[in-house]
């Protein structure tokens, strides 16, 4: 990847010339934190939200990885009464 500065705000461009960057909640484009978001949509192991920039008017989308962190069993439905 290659860095370039675009209207005061430092992106990297991927391969196929298009903005990234690793600072979620800011436009990969002009780095405005004013988004709209759309529905998060699982895809694989990912999580995907397509967002709008309100200054710039561009459309991307962040990435999150999912790890498995635990499973929780609901205790209160669980638990066996002693007679």
């Amino acid at each position: 990847m290659r860095k370039k500065r675009l209207k005061n705000w430092a992106v990297e461009l991927n391969d196929d010339g298009m903005a990234f960057t690793q600072e979620h909640g800011r436009c990969p484009y002009c780095g405005s934190e004013n988004i709209d978001w759309g529905s998060a949509e699982p895809v694989d192991n990912m999580m995907s939200y397509p967002m709008t920039c309100n200054k710039c008017g561009k459309k991307s989308i962040e990435w999150y990885e999912m790890i498995y962190t635990s499973t929780i069993g609901d205790v209160a439905t669980n638990v066996r009464r002693k007679k």
